[in-house]
Formats: C-alpha cells, structure tokens, sequence
C-alpha cells in the first residue's frame, strides 16, 4: 500500500472516530438522548466548596458570594466548540432568570487566561459573569470535569443540587432553575 492511500485511509477513520465522539459525548445532549455521561442531570445535594475565581481585574470572587441565590455555574473553554453552541441558551435564560434570585457565572479553564477570553468574548458575547479558574481547582472541587462544557445548578442554601456534563439546552436549564426556584421558596434570596 503507497504511503498516499494509508494517510487516505488513516484520515478516514479519524473523521469516523471524531464523528462517533461528537456524537456519543454531545450530540445526543442536543437531541435529549442519554449517552451515558454526557447530557445526564446527577442530582448531588453536596455543599458547594467555597472556591475563588477572577476578574479580569484581577479581584477574587468568593463562590459564597452568591449564597442565598440559585447559582448557575457554566465550565467553559474558548476552544471547545459545544460551549459555544450552549451561550445563546445561557444568555436567554440569564435574561429570564436574573430577576428572580438567579445567577449565572461562566468559569474558563482557558489556560491562555484572560487573553484568550477577552477575544472569544468579542465575538461571542456572554451576557453573565466571567471568571477565570487559574489553576482549575475550582472544576476539580465540583467533583471534577470529565469534559467541558460542564454546568453545575447550585440552590439557595449553596448545596450544589445538579451536575450537568455536556451541551445544556434551554430546557435543561429552565428545568433544573425551576426545580431549585420551587424548592426553595421559602428561602429568602
């Protein structure tokens, strides 16, 4: 076989192999299947561990600034092409939400820092708070991050409630927020 036909056939079965996995670990999330890890919502019922994030500023954001409100919490990167499918339904829902005792944080594990995520940002603008996990302990005190993008729903009383790996669509979103908004009704925000 000429060394032409094997890259022919190698490139082959790579395109196959990335189609298989595009498929398996966020494709199906889009359609509402179950693959497995991807797209599954765990229900945890763990306290969030009180991490510190940054600004592009510099400044340290407590997580625990957020108590008493439901926390959405989006483990992004700019490289990752299903995080970026997933921004217009955050920035919708944000807008339907933020009135109602809501808050969405999107967490970079963008290794190029803020460099990185101010030119994502340009051209794809994210309604919310972006922070920067500099040395990713904040993914790894969420119980870990099998993939990006990874959205944990955290409820009024800072316990993280949901763990959501894969593309998260609107429903997904207005589901789990709802679910926290009723159960903790009669927390005060």
């Amino acid at each position: 076989m000429s060394p032409k036909a094997i890259a022919i056939l190698l490139v082959g079965v790579l395109a196959v192999a990335g189609v298989y996995l595009a498929d398996r670990l966020w494709l199906a999330s889009v359609r509402g299947q179950n693959p497995g890890t991807a797209g599954e919502t765990a229900a945890l019922m763990q306290p969030l561990p009180n991490f510190t994030l940054t600004t592009r500023e510099g400044t340290e954001v407590n997580l625990s600034d957020f108590e008493g409100k439901v926390l959405v919490l989006n483990f992004w990167a700019t490289w990752c092409l299903p995080c970026k499918v997933e921004i217009p339904f955050f920035n919708k829902t944000y807008a339907e939400y933020r009135e109602q005792g809501v808050e969405f944080v999107a967490v970079s594990e963008d290794a190029g820092g803020w460099s990185d995520i101010e030119a994502f940002v340009q051209e794809t603008p994210i309604a919310y708070p972006v922070l920067l996990d500099r040395d990713e302990s904040a993914g790894q005190a969420v119980g870990g991050l099998p993939g990006l993008p990874v959205t944990v729903f955290v409820d009024r009383r800072g316990r993280m409630a949901y763990k959501h790996v894969g593309i998260t669509d609107i429903n997904t979103l207005r589901t789990n927020i709802e679910r926290l908004l009723e159960s903790s009704a009669g927390v005060s925000p």
